[in-house]
């Protein structure tokens, strides 16, 4: 069969090729940069199950900016309920503020945070404080169930009671705590789960109470567990937090800025509550109970 019909779809191509060069694909724009005005960044949240507070306060810095965080180290700090300061002095160190909580809001009761420095804005912040979380039924079972490569690992399962006239949002987690012949370990438990209505936070479980049925739900995940010889015994620490929805985005949020690296990953932006700044505040409450599993 003769080629010759196919010489000039040859030379096209051939062509074509050789006009191709590195910025034949590319475009060069140029893109003006706002100029950006310094505002207070916080950082803050406020456990009532713990005496100690700690705020890290920073100046926010352009996104083109090579300098190291800007801590700012002569903040005022207040955090007041019902109009009443319940925050005792605080201690600077490197834009960290340590303050001891004088008393403790009770659940329902909202706070809010204001910080202000000197040449800045004043920045602000209120959350309501949750109620205590009911942690339920705790169950767990030795091959309760497998993982996504069908090997057997152990189950836990916690139900949880829920207050079907409140807006809810919940963290689980669950600290692993080994007793052995040459110390005590103690480290956060992975928990996974294939329930589409859960969301995977950092080792954590967050969700809602729109789950709920009849004002309860049972929330399931795998435990990888393992033993040797110089084991005494093996607990685990669960930890049920009844969180504001600001934290509980905070958290969902982050989460996927950290998956978010990456060539083809979509970005990913962190959730804020401060205003007239930058940062975030915010609350929670949570309840506690161990078992034994070794």
């Amino acid at each position: 069969m003769s080629i010759r019909k196919y010489i000039p779809l040859l030379t096209c191509i051939c062509l074509s090729l050789s006009s191709c060069d590195e910025n034949r694909f590319s475009q060069v724009v140029d893109v003006e940069i706002p100029e950006h005005e310094p505002r207070i960044a916080v950082s803050a949240d406020y456990d009532p199950s713990s005496n100690d507070f700690i705020i890290g306060v920073y100046e926010s810095q352009s996104i083109l900016s090579q300098e190291e965080s800007s801590f700012i180290t002569n903040a005022s700090i207040q955090l007041t309920s019902n109009g009443t300061d319940i925050l005792a002095e605080t201690v600077e160190d490197f834009g960290l503020y340590y303050g001891t909580i004088s008393t403790h809001p009770a659940p329902g009761e909202e706070i809010e945070l204001l910080v202000s420095a000197d040449g800045l804005a004043t920045v602000s912040a209120k959350q309501t404080i949750p109620s205590v979380p009911d942690l339920g039924k705790i169950e767990y079972t030795v091959d309760g169930t497998v993982d996504l490569y069908g090997e057997k690992v152990d189950l836990l399962a916690v139900t949880i009671p829920d207050n079907p006239n409140e807006e809810n949002y919940y963290l689980l987690s669950v600290y692993r705590t080994e007793y052995t012949s040459f110390g005590i370990y103690s480290y956060k438990n992975y928990l996974e789960t294939p329930d589409f209505t859960v969301d995977q936070i950092n080792g954590s479980l967050g969700f809602t109470d729109q789950a709920f049925i009849d004002g309860e739900v049972t929330i399931s995940s795998s435990i990888y567990n393992y033993t040797d010889s110089s084991f005494d015994s093996v607990n685990l620490v669960v930890e049920l937090q009844n969180v504001t929805k600001d934290k509980f985005l905070f958290q969902k949020s982050l989460n996927a800025y950290y998956n978010s690296q990456g060539p083809f990953a979509e970005p990913a932006d962190v959730h804020e509550n401060i205003e007239n700044g930058y940062g975030i505040f915010t609350a929670s409450n949570v309840a506690k109970d161990s078992i034994r599993i070794f």
